[in-house]
Order: structure tokens, then sequence, then C-alpha cells
């Protein structure tokens, strides 16, 4: 069953992805108690993404980039961190006893008891209990922003974002040690790294990974603003409309620059109000991936949403400072959010899908199925980048113009072991309706030509399953896939 595999491909990319981003940066990159948990967190997963970049790149100009290379790196870094700290044996050995003696006394007292404990003092503690309205805003907004974010990859295959292909090219091209300086660079490396950690395939981790990136996107422009105007409030305002009411992803070109641009400022804000040289460092490991991004303009959007959020932090400033007693920095954005939500709640971005859900999924059980450079695929360019390294390709139209001549006669035979052919049996619609002006720029692509023109894909389609009908009445063939949209032949040379 299709969600039974999603269900398993989710849990091995996230728990991956949290060990790798996550635990190992708290093991390996510790710090002084008093750091904001939020700043350690995003500090940390700066650090290990810049090492997890310069590694895969390294690795795949190597020809070695694989589970065991890079799972022997981490653990040379552990490893290195554990010997820094501790340099004898009395050290290993007290820390050893002082564990022992935790679990004995933890066994005798019912420590199991204690996090609860502990949790409740903390939520009912006076000290805290001005944080609790701030925290509870929060939580609902991260909330609000993952469903936004997560709702179309937990549903679809196929990929909402046209750069999101690209973006797969990149990781195929890096598993399989091709082109391993070419941009993109950041978010590439970070995939490929998860997906030969968790051996999973990378159109899932493609699918299942960006979106958590998006979510920290848009925590990160509140983090940001929070570290700069020291307000909760303006942070989490910044937050709910990155997250909710922004279409960029960090797929799209410089969605990871603004995600390390936002967390660098954010470490140059709390460093101005505390002088902590952790931020320094990883302020520099942030604007690192931020120069590999290579980054293009902020979208107008993301750009209008972290103005409006400098103004309201600005203006919050002043209102706590000359009226402190109404506690207007924290109703102002309260305020606000309110308003957007009822005047606009959020729903989901817009997909921009450039195939049909089968072939996608069709694509990737082909490859799951048959042995690598055993099969070849005639079909659409979406399906170049999601085959790529695993089978050989040959673009529709291409195949169609070489081959239309030649396959009623019954010696010919396709040069591939196994060859499969896409076929749609109802054109995919790119467009609702075929634009009354494109430019000739446009015009004369042949991808638009192709494949996005209502009019080019409908006529490729159907040369394209006449040439088949024709090739099946001469030599054996057989349906690999078939519904009511998309029709799949499979032909052998046997």
């Amino acid at each position: 069953m299709p969600w039974l595999e999603d269900l398993k491909s989710i849990f091995e990319v996230w728990i991956v992805a949290a060990v790798v981003f996550w635990w190992l940066p708290s093991r390996i990159f510790r710090e002084r108690p008093g750091r904001n948990a939020f700043l350690r967190f995003c500090g940390g997963l700066s650090r290990m993404a810049l090492l997890t970049v310069i590694a895969a790149v390294v690795l795949s100009a190597l020809h070695i980039l694989n589970a065991g290379t890079l799972i022997a790196l981490y653990t040379l870094m552990f490893l290195a961190y554990r010997m820094r700290h501790n340099r004898n044996r009395t050290a290993w050995r007290e820390r050893f006893l002082s564990k022992v003696a935790w679990s004995e006394e933890w066994y005798q007292n019912a420590g199991w008891k204690r996090p609860f404990g502990v949790r409740w003092q903390v939520i009912l503690s006076p000290q805290s209990a001005h944080m609790l309205p701030v925290m509870g805003a929060g939580i609902v907004v991260l909330l609000l922003v993952a469903q936004v974010r997560l709702w179309w990859p937990l549903h679809y295959l196929r990929f909402a974002y046209s750069d999101a292909y690209f973006q797969l090219l990149r990781i195929r091209e890096l598993l399989h040690d091709t082109k391993p300086f070419s941009q993109p660079l950041v978010l590439p490396s970070i995939l490929a790294a998860v997906s030969s950690l968790a051996a999973v395939d990378a159109m899932q981790v493609m699918r299942f990974l960006p979106p958590l990136l998006d979510v920290l996107l848009a925590l990160g422009g509140g983090i940001a603003m929070a570290a700069v105007f020291r307000n909760n409030w303006v942070g989490v305002f910044a937050t709910f409309i990155l997250g909710c009411y922004t279409e960029k992803s960090v797929l799209s070109q410089g969605g990871m620059g603004t995600f390390f641009l936002l967390l660098g400022l954010a470490f140059l804000g709390d460093y101005y109000y505390h002088s902590n040289r952790a931020n320094l460092y990883d302020a520099i490991c942030a604007f690192a991936l931020l120069a590999l991004s290579l980054p293009q303009p902020f979208p107008l959007e993301t750009t209008v949403t972290l103005l409006l959020s400098c103004l309201l932090g600005f203006v919050a400033r002043l209102a706590d400072r000359w009226a402190p007693a109404y506690r207007l920095g924290a109703l102002l954005p309260l305020l606000l959010m309110t308003g957007v939500f009822i005047g606009r709640p959020p729903t989901y971005p817009r997909p921009n899908f450039l195939e049909y859900e089968t072939a996608a999924r069709q694509s990737l059980r082909i490859a799951s199925t048959f042995p690598n450079q055993h099969w070849a695929i005639a079909a659409p360019n979406e399906q170049f980048a999601e085959t790529f390294g695993l089978g050989q390709y040959e673009d529709l139209y291409q195949f169609v113009n070489q081959y239309q001549d030649r396959v009623t006669n019954p010696e010919f035979r396709f040069p591939y072991e196994t060859l499969f052919v896409f076929v749609e049996k109802h054109p995919f619609q790119y467009f609702a309706s075929e634009p009354k002006v494109v430019s000739f720029s446009i015009l004369t692509d042949p991808t638009y030509r192709n494949y996005r023109s209502p009019a080019g894909r409908s006529s490729l389609e159907m040369a394209a399953m006449r040439l088949c009908e024709r090739y099946a009445e001469v030599h054996p063939s057989r349906i690999f896939y078939e519904d009511q949209d998309l029709k799949i032949y499979q032909f052998s040379r046997d």
C-alpha cells in the first residue's frame, strides 16, 4: 500500500535528519548554559549543515559519497569531541562512576516521576508565568505553519514547485559522483546526505524534508525579529506571516540563502545584547552557507513581510518605552495576528504541478523494481530528474522523432533491454487554457513547445501513442501500467 511505504519513508527521513542536525550537534557543540534554546538549536544546525555540505561535496568529488563514509565522518567528529573533553582515564572512570551512581539513585527514588514534576514547576512558577501566553501562541502558530507547509507533501509524491526537479537532479548527481561542485550546493548536499544515511530514495527525501525546512525558515524569521527587537511577540508575528502567507520555499532559488541570512541576523542580534561568542561562531557558519547558496534577492512577499515585522518591532519598542503599563509590545502583534487570521485564514499554497501523480509514483516503482541501468524511460523531462543515474532516459519528443518511421519494420528493435514509454491518454494541462500572449523566447523553447503548451503536448502524446501501438503490432509488448490518464508501455528485447 503506498501510504504505508510513505509512512515508513517519513519516519526514516525525519529520524535521520533529527539525529544528524539536532542530536549530534547538541553532543558535539556543547555550550555554557544560559543561551536561548532556539538559538542553540539553530546554531548547531548551521554548524552541522556547513560541515555536511563540505563533506558531501568533497566525498562526491572523491567518488566515495555513501552512508559508510558519512557515518565514519560523523563518528570521528563525535569521538574527537569526546577525546578533547575526556583526555585521561581518570576522567572517563569518574564519568562512568557518576552515571552508575545516578542510575542507582534514580531507581531507588522512582526517578521516572521527576520529569513530570519539573515540567509542572517550570510551567507554574511565577518567574515563567508571563511566558505562558507567548508560548501558547507560539505553539498554535507553529501548528498552523506545519499544517500549511506539510499538507501537500503528505498527500502527493509529485512536487508542487518546478525548482524541485532541478534540486532533485542535483541530489542524484551528487549521489552518483557527478558534477559535485555545480550550483546549487547547500540544499542538495544536505538532502543527499540524509538520503544516503536513511537508505531512502532521493524523491522521498525531497518530498518530506524541504517542508520541514520551510517551517524552520518561518521560525528563523521569527527568531531573527525576536532577537533584534527583544520582543517575542514580534517574532511570533513574523513566523505566522512567513509560514502561512508566503508561498516561497527553500526549494526556490535563494530560499536556503534567505534562511541562513535570517539565522545570521538572529545570531548577531543576540550577540549585541549578550556578547556570547557562540553567536559569532554560528553567525560565521550561517553567512558561509549564505555565500555557498548564492541567493537571489528576497522575493517581494518575503521582503514585505520582513519590513512589516521590522516596523511592528520599532512600534512595539517605542510603545513599551513610552507606555509600559499598557504592555502594547505584546498587545499590538497579537491584535494584528488575530485580525489577519479572521480577515484571511491561512490556506494551502497553490500547487504548480508539472505531471500526474501516477507518473511520479510509477517512475519510483520502476527505479525500485528493476536493476540499475538495465532499463530506459521515454517520457517528459520531469522523469529525467526522477530517474537520473538509475536508468537511461529518452526525451519523449526526440524519441518520437527518431523512431516514428521505423517502428513498423519487423526487424527493428528498440536499443534497450527494457523500455518504458509514458503516454498520457489525457495530456496533462499545465495551463487552464492556452495563453493568448507568449514571448518569442518562451514560444521557441522546446520545453514550452512540447510539454507546457496544451496544443503541443496533445499532439506529442497522440504521436507517441500511435508509435507505441504500431510497434506493438509487430513486436512483443505489455502494458506496465494504465489508468484513465496515463498508459505505460513496456517493450523488451527478449
